[in-house]
């Protein structure tokens, strides 16, 4: 028997967002002002499995020495330390746009533990 989860409009289940959420904040306390990331999307990829595709808008100085996309694979690093796993697909660097670049991870977020009920 499958549990029901509530799910956002689109049809990605609430604790998903809450862990992407909580992800992004980590992300941001650590890494702003030089990067900031915003969640621009997330499409359910295997839903049985947990895994979605992620897309998220990173904005900044970043810091040029240390390599662009290491600011934006970070955000997969961060996700070990709260259970989610994320792997940095690609890069894009939006035309005409210096400061920003998005990142597509493919993200498996585990489902929540089943309610006990007495």
């Amino acid at each position: 028997m499958m549990a029901h989860h509530p799910t956002k409009p689109g049809g990605v289940p609430e604790h998903v967002v809450r862990a992407l959420t909580r992800l992004i904040n980590r992300y941001n306390r650590y890494h702003s002002p030089e990067a900031v990331a915003s969640l621009e999307r997330v499409e359910a990829l295997n839903p049985d499995d947990g895994l979605y595709l992620v897309r998220v808008r990173f904005k900044g100085s970043f810091c040029a020495t240390c390599g662009v996309r290491d600011w934006v694979e970070d955000l997969a690093y961060l996700g070990e330390s709260l259970g989610v796993e994320a792997k940095l697909e690609e890069v894009v660097e939006p035309e005409g746009v210096e400061d920003e670049r998005v990142g597509y991870f493919i993200v498996k977020v585990p489902s929540p533990a089943p309610e006990v009920r007495a």
